[in-house]
């Protein structure tokens, strides 16, 4: 809710600051798409590899000994949605015109929004398997 409408504005923008209103629908579509895409996936890895934050008053630690993994994590969810969203994507550079944006814009949309629900339908059942041990494994270490 809170990305996506600075994701439009951002697009609408550089969009229009570097001529490019021609290929504006197709940029929309395709941020649709990562959007959805990127949060069901990282709904999806959230419970599939929980861990715990550190166990502080500093919003902003570190500590922990859990880098490694939050970078890993970090890494594969966005090789996944970069895959996910590749087809459209080619199909967004590989075809022109007010058409073919419009096709974007609304494939896209439906995409990411699929994305979005599959992702916290298949995080949701396995939270609902696993949820005592998920909450085991994000509680700070005492």
């Amino acid at each position: 809710l809170i990305m996506g409408p600075l994701l439009v504005a951002a697009t609408v923008v550089v969009g229009l600051l570097t001529h490019g209103a021609a290929q504006l629908l197709a940029a929309l579509g395709t941020v649709a798409a990562g959007l959805g895409v990127s949060a069901g996936v990282s709904a999806t890895l959230s419970v599939l590899a929980p861990y715990a934050f550190p166990d502080s008053t500093n919003p902003f630690a570190v500590g922990g000994g859990t880098a490694g993994l939050r970078g890993l994590l970090a890494a594969v969810g966005s090789f996944c949605a970069l895959a996910l969203v590749l087809p459209l994507l080619l199909f967004a550079l590989l075809t022109h015109g007010p058409v073919a944006g419009l096709v974007v814009l609304g494939a896209g949309t439906v995409w990411g929004a699929a994305g979005l629900l599959l992702g916290t339908r298949l995080a949701g059942g396995i939270l609902d398997r696993r949820g005592p041990e998920i909450l085991a494994a994000v509680t700070p270490r005492r």
